[in-house]
């Protein structure tokens, strides 16, 4: 296995029923996805007593544990609205920052990942973001807490990372994080100008390239049949046999992505980034010999 070669897999926080996906064996970091502000600011983490079981249980095998403020929950609605009340001035910006920093000590997280959701491509924030950012690592830096970021991007053919989040993953927003956790998903090829929880008839000109020194490339588990932007490239794989498995994840349709193409991104990870990120754990298959996550383990020693 590569030494400090990050495994990082998101653990949703509604799926608490299936806390044995989560393979300590392999990874080296868990992010517990996801908590969120209220309206009054205070973090709301959803089945608290669960997340504490997940850290206990994740310390006794040296892993880590961090905590995932922002994204989405079980049905798709972003959690930006109060998201966006932590941006209106510092002092409501400093309120998030001491319940994040709180829930660190209450709950013996080792760091924290930010998702903006809905508001990572919305540059009329990007200097409120860019300030969150800045005074949350700060904090956790006086803690010797790492703090990464969640963003939708793809790899290129110069082997460049790239995100369209022309907010959330700005110069100075990366100057302050530790590393970046990519977020892929669909069975494409290269890199598109939109892709899945970005609006599909937005045109996105610009990019961000993240730096391969803080990239920990996200391995898709699943392809999603229901964007209309795929659904040929999607029934042709599947009727060419080179899509595994249907489930059902959020109510929508999905088919695990094949295994030369499952192989090339780990690889990719391997040669180019500091790690690898899954979304998520609990998609895994239940037998070993078809898990994804013993198959990154194989990829990687």
């Amino acid at each position: 296995m590569i030494n400090n070669f990050k495994r990082v897999g998101f653990m949703p926080a509604w799926k608490i029923n299936k806390l044995a996906k989560i393979r300590y064996d392999v990874l080296s970091d868990v992010i517990y996805s996801f908590a969120f502000p209220d309206e009054g600011l205070d973090l709301v983490i959803p089945n608290l007593e669960k997340a504490h079981d997940i850290v206990g249980m994740a310390h006794k095998e040296k892993v880590n544990v961090m905590l995932s403020v922002g994204g989405w929950d079980d049905f798709g609605k972003s959690h930006s609205a109060n998201m966006l009340r932590a941006l209106n001035c510092e002092e409501t910006m400093d309120i998030l920052i001491e319940n994040i920093i709180a829930a660190c000590y209450d709950l013996s997280f080792d760091g924290i990942d930010i998702n903006w959701g809905n508001l990572g491509d919305d540059v009329s924030r990007q200097e409120d973001i860019e300030t969150f950012m800045s005074r949350l690592s700060v904090k956790l830096k006086s803690l010797n807490m790492p703090l990464s970021i969640s963003c939708f991007g793809n790899y290129n053919s110069d082997n460049k990372v790239v995100s369209y989040e022309l907010a959330s993953c700005s110069e100075k927003v990366l100057d302050v994080v530790d590393f970046v956790n990519i977020i892929t998903y669909e069975n494409r090829k290269g890199v598109r100008a939109t892709n899945t929880n970005l609006k599909m008839e937005k045109e996105l000109t610009k990019e961000i390239i993240i730096p391969n020194e803080k990239t920990v490339m996200g391995i898709p588990f699943f392809v999603n049949l229901s964007m209309m932007a795929y659904e040929e490239d999607i029934k042709n794989a599947k009727e060419n046999g080179e899509i595994d498995s249907e489930m059902i994840t959020c109510g929508r349709e999905v088919y695990c992505i094949d295994d030369d193409q499952f192989k090339q991104k780990v690889k990719w990870a391997k040669d180019h980034a500091i790690g690898l990120n899954v979304w998520e754990v609990t998609q895994d298959f239940a037998e070993q010999e078809k898990s994804l996550l013993t198959k990154i383990n194989d990829e990687l020693k």
